[in-house]
């Protein structure tokens, strides 16, 4: 015979085989159900709960567990606990980000929106060009023939998100004859226009003539 719970450790008493509350088949005499700690009464000492009874007493058990995504089941309930805040907290993050970007609904710019960047080339002959928007190269080269202005559309949505912002740097780079020059426009906004032209000794020049 059971003389301690083994479930809170209280005596026990003697008479009982099944657990009242639970329906729990008790091994020895004990005073409390070791899956509910429901404390015996002599009256039910014998008597098996019906199994709606066992029923509403694992839902009840159920509700009262705080639950965790599969993937932090076999993770300490610590770990899990800071894992989910820093998910939540980089969910609050992000969407305060979008709300407070600059290309946002409440910034008064779309989100996708372009600007222009237009090159003129007085040269002679063809140039080959390319773009860079602050430290990173835009597309791919392209052609500016001699007489024929070119004009690049410049993607919002197409850069990198470490440059994205209300403003960019453009910078041009020409090409003619194996000789390549550049030039840069600061916080465009809207447009930039370039024009690639012949130095007073005949060399190759770049130069950044408008940009809003």
């Amino acid at each position: 015979m059971l003389k301690y719970c083994p479930v809170c450790g209280n005596n026990l008493e003697e008479g009982f085989k099944f657990c009242p509350n639970c329906g729990k088949k008790l091994i020895g005499e004990i005073a409390f159900c070791p899956e509910c700690g429901k404390k015996m009464i002599l009256s039910e000492k014998r008597i098996a709960p019906t199994p709606e009874k066992r029923e509403t007493v694992k839902a009840k058990k159920r509700k009262s567990r705080v639950t965790f995504p599969k993937f932090t089941r076999h993770i300490p309930r610590k770990t899990a606990i800071v894992i989910i805040a820093i998910i939540c907290l980089a969910v609050v993050v992000s969407a305060a980000v979008i709300v407070l970007s600059p290309f946002g609904t409440n910034g008064g710019q779309s989100a996708g929106r372009s600007f222009t960047v237009t090159v003129e080339n007085t040269f002679g002959s063809d140039a080959v060009g390319y773009l860079k928007v602050g430290s990173l190269k835009y597309g791919g080269t392209f052609t500016v023939m001699f007489g024929i202005p070119q004009t690049i559309n410049v993607e919002e949505d197409t850069l990198f998100s470490g440059i994205l912002g209300s403003n960019y740097s453009i910078t041009l780079y020409a090409t003619i004859n194996d000789i390549t020059e550049e030039a840069t426009a600061i916080a465009v906004t809207e447009s930039a226009n370039f024009l690639v032209s012949k130095s007073t000794i005949g060399e190759v020049q770049v130069e950044c003539t408008d940009y809003q």
